[in-house]
């Protein structure tokens, strides 16, 4: 080889080391931004969950463990997070509220077009407790049932709220004494050229003064679904620990060409749910 040869294949080599270094270089370093993005979003999401809870009292309790248990790798927002729980004079922000599962267009509060609104001065507030279904083929209409809870842990009395979804199919009252629903399962489908719950089903657990029993109820499946096409995927709301269904979103009821009334679509918010001990 000669020395003008040799001189062209080292500075070809020499390139495409170079190009394959910066290659492996650039993959170094966006793997190292990608985890540390991950990681300042998880650390991010603990310090908001901890501060949902609606008494002061959990939020600092969860803010602290999340603190001693070294969850914060961030030297300096871990020093800060230090300072306000320890000092006693600080009070700790809420960034709770409902926590809706999804957003469906046009859907309307159960609780509010029945005209329930939780007391907090009483400290009392409505959970749901009970369905009144309507079912035949297909889900035809859903009344919810809302038990008001006092914050001793005891339930005082129930709410029949207004029915959403038509007057057709056999009516099943989904309710057990002494419950709270923490789930509620559905399959939607195509029926006979639109979209409808299909099949739906619920589950309990007991409310002591203690919280939730961690034993689950579930109810069975309604809906025949016979006629129905294209089932979707069961969609779950199902209430994290500590925490219960606050209220249903429904959408405007469809009504067919045939003048029948069904039901479409749902959707569920959840609360933290707080006792007094």
């Amino acid at each position: 080889m000669s020395d003008g040869d040799s001189r062209g294949f080292t500075i070809v080599v020499t390139t495409g080391l170079l190009a394959l270094i910066g290659t492996v270089a650039g993959g170094l370093v966006e793997g190292y931004w990608a985890r540390e993005l991950a990681q300042q979003e998880f650390q991010s999401d603990l310090i908001l969950r901890a501060l949902e809870p609606e008494n002061p009292d959990d939020r600092l309790s969860s803010l602290t463990f999340i603190v001693d248990a070294g969850l914060i790798s961030d030297s300096e927002l871990s020093e800060r997070l230090r300072e306000m729980v320890d000092d006693d004079e600080v009070q700790l922000p809420r960034f709770g509220g409902p926590i809706v599962a999804r957003q469906v267009d046009g859907a309307v509060s159960a609780k509010g077009r029945s005209g329930l609104k939780d007391d907090e001065e009483s400290g009392k507030f409505y959970a749901l407790s009970g369905l009144i279904v309507r079912h035949g083929d297909i889900i035809d209409a859903i009344t919810p049932i809302f038990a008001e809870v006092s914050v001793g842990g005891s339930i005082e009395g129930e709410k029949v709220g207004d029915r959403f979804g038509g007057t057709g199919g056999g009516v099943t009252r989904l309710e057990r004494p002494g419950h709270l629903i923490t789930e509620v399962s559905m399959i939607r489908g195509d029926y006979f050229g639109a979209a409808h719950v299909i099949h739906i089903e619920v589950v309990w657990q007991k409310l002591t003064p203690e919280g939730l029993d961690p034993t689950k109820v579930r109810s069975k499946r309604l809906g025949g679904g016979s006629y129905a096409k294209n089932l979707r995927p069961a969609t779950s709301y199902q209430a994290q620990p500590g925490h219960y269904i606050s209220d249903l979103q429904l959408p405007p009821s469809l009504r067919h060409t045939s003048g029948e009334v069904y039901l479409t679509d749902l959707v569920a918010e959840y609360k933290p749910l707080v006792l007094m001990k």
